[in-house]
């Protein structure tokens, strides 16, 4: 294996971080306009993000929340694969 195999951390944790923040925007849109879908895990990510709340303000920081999150697991993540790349047994 090469290292021509590496991936682009700052590609990698934007492209999560997007994820992660239309995630959080499609189930809160769904628990917004239904009355039996999505209210647990709202709930559940309200426990979880500070300031997150179904309405506009809480959907926005949220998101921002869910790209920092993604964002982070994107850099971790692409650390971790680009240095077991370097790893002699892959050569």
């Amino acid at each position: 294996m090469s290292n021509d195999t590496r991936v682009n951390t700052k590609v990698v944790a934007v492209t999560l971080g997007v994820v992660g923040s239309l995630y959080l925007l499609g189930i809160s849109i769904i628990a917004m306009s239904s009355e039996a879908y999505g209210h647990n895990v709202a709930e559940f990510i309200m426990t979880v993000y500070p300031g997150y709340a179904l309405s506009l303000v809480g959907i926005i920081y949220g998101m921002f929340w869910a790209f920092l999150d993604g964002a982070i697991f994107g850099v971790v993540f692409s650390f971790i694969y680009n240095q077991v790349l370097k790893c002699p047994c892959f050569k």
